[in-house]
């Protein structure tokens, strides 16, 4: 393989290995159902399904281990700071894309009371943003 190759071959694998994680994370954790504010997320797999389910991921992991020998492929160090900056990114444009003129644009027009019962919270989440991306920086630097 040339490096183009291997440069794909490694991005790929390590998509496709990153959301074997998140999948495994999702059926270990060990709750019948977890309630949050605007959606709930409900354990409707049973143990039996669940072992079987991870079992095959697990092999899945593997195999991308074999490849990764076989290839050479070079280990990637993700920090906790750039993935929770990448999360953080995506809340920061679909926050910008929740401000009643963007909502307007879109899908038309707010009257001015929504627009005024909107507008502050998305602000105060903006800040709140603002304060998480602050601290993060402070990680960063070791401040």
């Amino acid at each position: 393989m040339n490096d183009n190759h291997i440069r794909i071959l490694q991005v790929r694998l390590l998509l496709i290995e990153r959301n074997l994680h998140e999948v495994m994370s999702k059926l270990e954790y060990d709750t019948d159902n977890s309630f949050y504010i605007l959606y709930s997320f409900k354990n409707n797999i049973t143990p039996d399904r669940r072992n079987r389910i991870l079992d095959t991921i697990n092999s899945m992991i593997n195999e991308i281990n074999k490849i990764k020998t076989t290839f050479a492929l070079v280990s990637k160090e993700i920090s906790v700071i750039k993935s929770v900056t990448g999360n953080l990114d995506q809340i920061w444009t679909t926050l910008e894309n929740t401000r009643p003129e963007k909502i307007s644009l879109g899908y038309g027009s707010m009257t001015v009371i929504d627009e005024e019962l909107l507008r502050p919270g998305i602000i105060r989440l903006v800040r709140l943003l603002e304060n998480v991306y602050t601290e993060l920086e402070y990680a960063r630097f070791g401040i």
